[in-house]
C-alpha cells in the first residue's frame, strides 16, 4: 500500500474537489483487512486516474491569452502572475478604467490557477456579471458556458469543463453550505471589495477563516478606492499584510468646481439669494455647456429628484431638445433595461444623465466629459431598537464623492461641479459605512450557525457589526423560531438556513407548506422580492391610481399582488409579447418587473422541489395565507390606537401608507412587510389580521402577565386572568387560565384556604370527603353547644393541609395524581377530632336531635353559631307544603340542649321584683328541667307555673318579655320550595305563613299530580287515604286528600292539615251526593210544608236563589253524610245510597223539627232590631250584629253541622230575650258585654288569623260554639245550655287551639 507521502504527493495533480475523498479512503484502507484494503486501493488509483485527467483535460482548454496593450493592466501582468504564484492572498488596487475585472481572470490563468479547481470571480450586480462573463469569453475567443461561464440568481450558464466563473458574491456565499471548503475552487476573484456590501464582508471573513484549510487557495482582492490597506491587514498571514499592487486607472485630470445650493458670505453687500436643488443644476449645466463638448452626468439620490430635475431641464433648455441637439435621459435601478440601455448608446447630440449611485462604479456611461454631483443618496439604514429599515437622504463619503468626480476623467480632461461647499466635502466620512453595519444581521447569523463557524462576534469580520446589530439579529431569527433562547440553531433554523432567501420569506414558505397554500405564498414571496410592479408617474398619477384600482383589496395588499399576477398572467395566455408589453404599459405596470417577479417566482418553485416540498393548486384561503405570511413578519403586527394611527412593535407609531387598500377602512390589527422613514413614517403592503392567529404562531414570543389569582368554583381549581403581549402589543387583554402550571406556589395556598378550607373542593377524593364530614360534625356539636372553643379555627386547619399536602399540590388533579403514585398520602391527609381538640367534650347528641318529631313527619335541624346572622341557632326546615302543619307551641320547645339557656333568659325577662325571687337564675333554670317534661303542653306556661311555685307568686306567660330573648333562644324557619329554594326565613310563624299561605281560600292545597282533579260528577277514583307521604327534596311531606265543594262539581286535593281535609270532604261528599240523589232531594224540598214562609222569613240570610240548593244540601248531609266516618273508597260510599229515598224522608223529618223555629225565631229577632233604639244600644247592637254574623254565614244551612245547627232556635231566642231586658236598661247588659267581650275578641281575631294562614282548626270551632253556649248563659239563662260553659271552661278550650 501507498505510504502518506506518496499519497500527498500525487494529490497535488488531481482536482481539489477530489483531494478530500481520497484522502477518506486511504486513512479506511489503513485500517481495513488485506482483503477490504486491496479493494480500496484499487478506488483510490483509479480516482487519482480520473481526477489527473480531468486536470489534464483542463490545462489543453486553457485558451490562448492576449492582454490589451491599452488598459493600465497590462503593465503589471508580469507581476501581477508573480504575485499569484507566490503569494496566497493579494490585493489590487485599481482605478476605475484600469482593467482589472476583465483580465485577472486571464492572468490567473497564466499563472497556472484554474486547472485544480475554478477561478471564481465575484461581482456585486448581476449585470455585471453577465456582462462581464461575456466580454472574458469574447476576448478569449471561446463560446459563453464552456471555458468563461456564469452564474446568478437561479440562473446557471456553467459547464463541467469551465475554468473562469463569474457570479454575484452571494452565490458564492451561498455555495458555502453544500461546499464548506470551496473545495471546487483554486482561485477567489472578490472584485469591487470597496463597495463592502453584506455579502462581501461575509466572504471575506469567510474567506478569512477558510486560509488555514486550504493552503493551496489563491484569494485576490480588488478595491477602486485607497482602503486597501484595511483588506490587506484583514489577509494578515504569518505577522505579515497581504501585499497591495496599486495599478492606475485611464484617467485625466478633473477639475472640482464648488457651487453650494446656500453661498458663502463673500462681503456685507452679497445679497444672492439660496438656491433649491433644480435651480442648481440648471445653472450647473448653463456653467458647464460653456466649457465645450461632452455629455454630463449628475447625480441625484432618489427617483422622484431624477422626474423633478427632467422636468425642470426640459423646460429649462427647451429649444435645444427641439433642435435635436440635447437629451435627457434618466438612470436608477428601477428603471427598465431598454431605458437603461439608452445612456450606453452616445450619438450626435450632448447628453445629459441624470442617475442616483447606481453609476458611481460598476456601470461605465460613455461620452461623460462633466458631472454633477448632488452630494447626497438614499442608504438603507436599519435601526435595531424600532426595527425599521429606513431610506434616509444622506451625504455621501469622500471617497464616494471622488469615485463619482472620477467619472468625468476617462475620454479628457473634465469638470465636477459639486452643488456644496468644500468646507462640507472636507467634513465628511472618508469612506462609506459598510452595510454590515447599517442593516439587519439575521441572514448572515443564519449563515454562520449553520455553517458551524462560531459566533457571530467572533467572526474575523473586517468591521464587526454593532453589538446592538447583532442582538437584532438574534431578536428576529428568535422572532422566526430559527433559533432558541440560547442562540442556538433549532430544527426549523436549519430547514431556513438551507434555503437561499431572506429568513422571513423562507419561514412564510415552509409556514405555507404546513397549511397548504403554498403555491400562493410562493407568488407573494418573490413579489416582495422585487421593487413594486405598479408605476406611478409623476405626470399620469391619476390615471394611474384609477388603472391600480381594479387591484385594490380592501383586506389586504397581499391579494392586490395576487391580483396583479393573475391579471399579468391572464393577459400573457392571449396576447403576443408586444401586445403584452404594451397592455402593461396602458395598466401603468412594468413588464420588466413583472417578468422578473415570474422568474423569481420559476426559481423559489424549482428551490422547493429540489427541498421536496410541492407546491400544488393555489388555495386563495384568506386565512391560511396570512397567518403563513405571519410567521415571517411578526414583528409586522400593530394595533390601530388612533383614527390614521397604528402602533407596531415596541410602541412604535406609523401611519398607513396611503396607496393601501386598507387606508379607508383601518381595520384594528394589521399586519405590514416593511416600515419605511421617509418624510413620515409609513407601514407598507398591509393585511387585516385576526388577532387569535397571532399566540399560536409567536409562543415563543408572547409575554404572559398573570393577575388576580382566584378560586373558580366552575372547574373547581385556582384560576387566574392572563394578559398576553406580543412586543408590547396586548393580543389578549384578559382571559381566564389554570393558576397551577404558571404559580404553583399561589395555586397551593389557593386550593388550601379556598378549595380545602372553605370546602369549595368537591371532588370525590376520599381522604378530603372524610374530612369535611369531621368537620361538619365538629361545626355542628360547636353550633349546638354554642361553645366558642369548639369553632374550627381555619387557620389552623390551614395550616394542617399546608403541612400534610406535598408542595407539588395545588389543585384536585395534581393531587389525585400524587395519591396515585404514594398511597400512603391518604391516611398522611385524613384528619381526626384530636387534631384540633386535645380532649373530647362533645355536647350529648339527644339534647341537640338532627330532626324535630312533629308526629306526622319529621323535619331537619340545623345548628348555627353565627352571632349576628340571619341563620344563627336551631333552624328547622320546612317545605312549604307542611307550613301549616306546625305550631308556635311546637316550636316554643326549640331543643332540649337549649332550654336551660332559654329558661335562664326568661328569667331575666321577668320584673325586678319577681325576678330577685329566682336568683340565682341558673339554679332555678336547673330546677325546672328537671321536673319539665320535653314537648308536654305550652312552653311559656309550663315554664310560668313552676316558676311561680319557686317565687311563691303567680307568675304568667304573659310576664315574659319573650321579644327581649336573643335570636338563637327562638327557632329559626327556612321554608322552602319544592325546588328546595328558600322562600322565606325568619322567627315569626305568622309572618311566614301570610308571606306563604293560600288566604284566601281558608286552607293551604299541594300541588300533586295524582291528586289534582277538578269537575267530579260521582265517586270515580280508588282509594280515598287519610292522608298521604311524599317527598320533597329529601324532606318527607305529609299531606291529607280531600274532596272538595267547587259549586257545581266536586274535587280532589290536597292540604296540609287533617282537620282542614276533614271539614272540606264533609261539604265535598255533600255535593257529590245532592248531584247523584239531585232528583229525589229537589221532589222533597219541592213538597216541604211551609217553604215559601220559610223563604220570605230567612230574607238577609239566604238568597233567593240560593234557598232552594242549600235545603236540598242540609237533606243530603243528614241523609248521606252527618254523622258518619267519611269513606275511604267506593264500596263503601256506594253503600250509603242503599235505601237513599228512606234516608232523605228520615232527613226530612229532622229538618221539619229544627227549620220552622229557626225561622220564625230569626224573624222575631229581626223585627226587634227593627224596633231597638239603635242610638240607645249601640254597643249592644254591635256585639248582636257580631253574634249573627258568626251564625249565618252564606250557606251556613248546609255548612254548619247539624250538632250546631239544631240548637240555632235556642240561641236566637236568647237575643230576643236579651233585647226584651235591653228595654229596661243598658247598664246589665254592659257589664255582660264587658264579661264577653274578651273572649269574643280573642276569637274573632284568632279566626281571622286562621282563616288569612289557611287553618281549619276544630278546637277554635268547638270554642266559638261554646260562646254561643255562654252568650245563652248570661243572658238567657231559663234556656239552657247544650254543653257545660263557664270562663274556667273557655279558658280550658282556648289553649287547645292553634295559636
Amino acid at each position: 500500500m501507498a505510504s502518506k507521502t506518496d499519497i500527498t504527493t500525487r494529490l497535488r495533480d488531481v482536482m481539489q474537489a477530489d483531494r478530500h475523498r481520497i484522502r477518506r479512503l486511504w486513512r479506511q484502507a489503513e485500517k481495513a483487512d488485506d482483503k477490504r484494503s486491496g479493494e480500496l486501493e484499487q478506488e483510490i488509483e483509479s480516482r487519482i486516474k480520473d481526477s489527473h485527467q480531468k486536470c489534464e483535460n483542463r490545462r489543453a482548454a486553457v485558451p490562448k491569452i492576449n492582454l490589451p496593450s491599452e488598459l493600465p493592466i497590462t503593465e503589471h501582468a508580469e507581476s501581477i502572475v508573480e504575485m499569484i504564484q507566490n503569494h496566497r492572498v493579494l490585493v489590487l488596487c485599481g482605478e476605475t478604467g484600469s482593467g482589472k475585472s476583465t483580465q485577472l481572470p486571464k492572468l490567473c490563468l497564466q499563472a497556472g490557477r484554474g486547472i485544480h479547481g475554478l477561478i471564481g470571480h465575484t461581482q456585486p450586480r448581476r449585470l455585471a456579471a453577465r456582462s462581464l462573463s461575456s466580454r472574458i469569453a469574447d476576448e478569449l475567443a471561446v463560446p459563453l458556458g464552456s471555458t468563461v461561464g456564469f452564474k446568478i440568481r437561479f440562473t446557471d450558464q456553467t459547464a463541467p469543463n469551465t475554468l473562469i466563473k463569474l457570479m454575484t458574491d452571494g452565490i458564492l456565499l451561498a455555495e458555502t453550505q453544500s461546499d464548506r471548503f470551496l473545495d471546487h475552487y483554486d482561485t477567489l476573484i472578490i472584485d469591487e471589495a470597496h463597495e463592502r456590501s453584506l455579502n462581501i464582508d461575509f466572504l471575506l471573513g469567510y474567506l478569512r477563516r477558510l486560509l488555514d484549510q486550504r493552503p493551496d487557495l489563491r484569494i485576490i482582492l480588488t478595491s477602486a478606492t485607497l482602503d486597501a490597506e484595511k483588506f490587506a491587514k484583514h489577509f494578515e498571514l504569518q505577522g505579515k499584510a497581504a501585499p497591495i499592487i496599486q495599478v492606475s486607472g485611464r484617467t485625466y485630470p478633473v477639475e472640482v468646481r464648488y457651487r453650494p445650493l446656500m453661498e458663502e458670505e463673500i462681503s456685507d453687500d452679497s445679497n444672492r439669494p439660496e438656491r433649491d436643488l433644480l435651480s442648481a443644476i440648471s445653472d450647473a449645466v448653463v456653467e458647464l455647456q460653456s466649457e465645450g463638448s461632452g455629455d454630463i452626468l449628475t447625480f441625484l439620490p432618489t427617483e422622484a429628484e431624477i422626474r423633478a430635475a427632467t422636468k425642470r431641464l426640459r423646460s429649462s433648455f427647451a429649444g435645444q431638445i427641439q433642435r435635436n441637439e440635447l437629451e435627457i435621459l434618466p438612470l436608477y435601478a428601477r428603471l427598465g433595461s431598454k431605458d437603461q440601455n439608452r445612456v450606453f448608446q452616445t450619438g450626435g447630440r450632448r447628453r445629459i444623465v441624470l442617475a442616483t449611485n447606481v453609476a458611481e462604479s460598476s456601470i461605465t456611461v460613455p461620452g461623460i466629459r462633466y458631472v454633477i454631483d448632488a452630494g447626497t443618496a438614499r442608504v438603507s439604514r436599519y435601526a435595531p431598537r424600532t426595527k425599521v429599515q429606513r431610506l434616509p437622504i444622506e451625504s455621501i463619503s469622500r471617497a464616494s464623492a471622488d469615485q463619482r468626480a472620477g467619472r468625468c476623467g476617462r475620454l479628457g480632461p473634465g469638470i465636477c461641479l459639486r452643488l456644496y461647499s468644500e468646507t462640507d466635502y472636507e467634513g465628511r466620512d472618508q469612506y462609506s459605512t459598510p452595510e454590515i453595519r447599517r442593516t439587519n444581521l439575521a441572514s448572515v447569523i443564519l449563515q454562520t450557525e449553520s455553517l458551524k463557524l462560531g459566533k457571530i462576534g467572533d467572526f474575523p469580520f473586517i468591521d464587526p457589526p454593532r453589538p446592538e446589530a447583532i442582538r437584532d439579529g438574534y431578536k428576529t431569527l428568535f422572532e422566526l423560531g430559527a433559533v432558541d433562547a440560547h442562540h442556538r440553531l433549532t430544527p426549523l433554523g436549519k430547514q431556513l438556513s438551507r434555503l437561499p432567501v431572506d429568513p422571513r420569506v423562507g419561514r412564510m414558505i415552509l409556514a405555507a407548506k404546513d397549511l397548504c397554500c403554498l403555491a400562493d405564498v410562493l407568488i407573494l414571496a418573490s413579489g416582495l422580492e422585487i421593487q413594486d410592479p405598479r408605476e406611478r408617474p409623476a405626470e399620469k398619477q391619476q390615471a394611474a391610481d384609477e388603472q391600480h384600482a381594479k387591484f385594490a383589496d380592501t383586506s389586504s395588499d397581499f391579494m392586490s399582488l395576487l391580483k396583479i399576477w393573475d391579471f399579468y398572467h391572464e393577459l400573457k395566455t392571449k396576447l403576443s409579447q408586444s401586445k403584452l408589453r404594451k397592455a402593461c404599459l396602458q395598466n401603468f405596470l412594468s413588464y420588466n418587473r413583472l417578468r422578473e417577479w415570474a422568474d423569481l417566482h420559476r426559481q423559489l418553485r424549482a428551490i422547493c422541489q429540489s427541498a421536496k416540498m410541492r407546491a400544488g393548486p393555489r388555495s386563495d384561503n384568506y386565512d391560511a395565507i396570512h397567518r403563513a405570511l405571519l410567521t415571517g413578519l411578526l414583528s409586522g403586527v400593530a394595533f390601530r390606537t388612533d383614527k390614521f394611527e397604528y402602533t407596531g412593535a415596541g410602541g412604535l407609531k406609523f401611519n398607513l401608507w396611503p396607496g393601501s387598500g386598507l387606508f379607508e377602512n383601518r381595520p384594528d390589527w394589521i399586519l405590514v412587510n416593511e416600515i419605511v422613514e421617509t418624510t413620515k413614517r409609513y407601514g407598507r403592503t398591509a393585511a387585516k389580521l385576526q388577532s387569535n392567529w397571532i399566540e399560536p404562531i409567536a409562543e415563543h414570543l408572547v409575554k404572559r402577565q398573570v393577575s388576580d389569582g382566584h378560586w373558580h368554583q366552575k372547574s373547581q381549581r385556582p384560576m387566574a386572568f392572563e394578559k398576553v403581549t406580543l412586543f408590547g402589543l396586548p393580543i389578549v387583554a384578559r382571559r381566564r387560565i389554570a393558576l397551577g402550571p404558571r404559580d404553583p406556589q399561589t395555586a397551593r395556598r389557593l386550593f388550601i384556604e379556598e378549595g380545602l378550607v372553605e370546602e369549595n373542593y368537591t371532588g370525590n377524593i376520599k381522604p378530603l370527603l372524610r374530612n369535611q364530614e369531621l368537620l361538619r360534625h365538629l361545626g355542628n356539636e360547636a353550633a349546638k353547644s354554642r361553645d366558642p372553643d369548639r369553632i374550627i379555627d381555619p387557620h389552623q386547619l390551614a395550616q394542617l393541609y399546608d403541612e400534610r399536602l406535598p408542595e407539588s399540590v395545588y389543585d384536585g388533579g395534581s393531587l389525585v395524581k400524587k395519591l396515585k403514585s404514594d398511597p400512603a398520602l391518604a391516611e398522611q391527609l385524613t384528619l381526626i377530632e384530636s387534631d384540633f381538640f386535645p380532649e373530647n367534650s362533645a355536647s350529648e347528641t339527644g339534647h341537640f336531635p338532627s330532626s324535630l318529631d312533629l308526629g306526622t313527619m319529621q323535619l331537619p335541624l340545623d345548628y348555627a353559631f353565627e352571632p349576628g346572622n340571619e341563620a344563627d341557632g336551631v333552624t328547622l326546615t320546612v317545605p312549604v307544603e307542611s307550613l301549616n302543619q306546625i305550631s308556635s307551641r311546637q316550636l316554643g320547645w326549640l331543643v332540649p340542649g337549649l332550654m336551660k339557656q332559654r329558661i335562664i333568659a326568661l328569667i331575666r325577662s321577668l320584673p325586678k321584683p319577681v325576678r330577685r325571687q329566682l336568683v340565682p337564675a341558673p339554679d332555678t333554670a336547673e330546677k325546672i328541667l328537671t321536673r319539665l317534661k320535653y314537648g308536654e303542653g305550652d312552653f311559656y306556661e309550663t315554664v310560668a307555673g313552676m316558676l311561680g311555685d319557686i317565687a311563691s307568686e303567680k307568675i304568667t306567660a304573659a310576664d315574659f318579655k319573650i321579644s327581649k330573648l336573643p335570636d338563637h333562644l327562638h327557632m329559626n324557619l327556612r321554608i322552602v320550595d319544592a325546588d328546595a329554594k328558600t322562600v322565606a326565613m325568619g322567627r315569626d310563624l305568622d309572618r311566614l305563613r301570610r308571606e306563604c299561605g293560600v288566604a284566601s281560600t281558608g286552607y293551604t292545597s299541594i300541588d300533586h299530580q295524582d291528586w289534582n282533579r277538578d269537575e267530579l260528577q260521582t265517586w270515580d277514583f280508588d282509594e280515598l287515604p287519610e292522608s298521604i307521604t311524599f317527598q320533597r327534596n329529601q324532606l318527607d311531606v305529609v299531606a291529607y286528600p280531600a274532596i272538595m265543594d267547587l259549586g257545581q262539581s266536586a274535587g280532589l286535593k290536597l292540604v296540609d292539615l287533617k282537620e282542614t281535609a276533614a271539614s272540606l270532604s264533609q261539604l265535598g261528599l255533600t255535593r257529590l251526593a245532592w248531584i247523584r240523589c239531585r232528583k229525589s232531594l229537589r221532589s222533597q224540598v219541592k213538597w216541604l210544608p211551609d217553604r215559601e214562609t220559610w223563604r220570605v222569613k230567612s230574607g238577609g240570610i239566604i238568597t233567593p236563589e240560593d234557598f232552594d240548593e242549600d235545603l236540598g244540601l242540609l237533606l243530603a248531609r243528614l241523609a248521606f253524610v252527618d254523622r258518619q266516618k267519611i269513606p275511604r273508597n267506593a264500596e263503601s260510599w256506594e253503600k250509603r245510597f242503599e235505601n237513599d229515598i228512606e234516608k232523605i224522608g228520615i232527613a226530612t223529618q229532622q229538618v221539619m223539627k229544627v227549620l220552622p223555629k229557626l225561622f220564625e225565631e230569626y224573624h222575631l229577632v229581626r223585627l226587634a232590631r227593627e224596633d231597638q233604639n239603635k242610638t240607645s244600644a249601640a254597643m249592644s247592637g254591635k256585639d248582636i250584629q257580631r253574634q249573627l254574623k258568626h251564625l249565618f254565614p252564606r250557606h251556613f244551612l248546609f255548612e254548619t253541622p247539624w250538632l250546631w245547627l239544631q240548637h240555632y232556635p235556642r240561641y236566637l231566642k236568647a237575643i230576643q230575650t236579651r233585647f226584651e231586658k235591653l228595654s229596661s236598661g243598658l247598664s246589665k247588659d254592659q257589664e255582660l258585654v264587658n264579661l264577653l267581650e274578651p273572649w269574643v275578641s280573642k276569637f274573632v281575631d284568632r279566626k281571622e288569623k286562621q282563616n288569612l294562614d289557611g287553618i281549619v282548626d276544630p278546637e277554635l270551632a268547638e270554642f266559638g260554639w261554646m260562646l254561643q253556649e255562654y252568650r245563652v248563659s248570661l243572658w238567657a239563662q231559663k234556656l239552657g245550655t247544650s254543653v257545660k260553659v263557664s270562663p274556667q271552661r273557655l279558658e280550658k278550650q282556648w289553649a287547645k287551639t292553634m295559636d
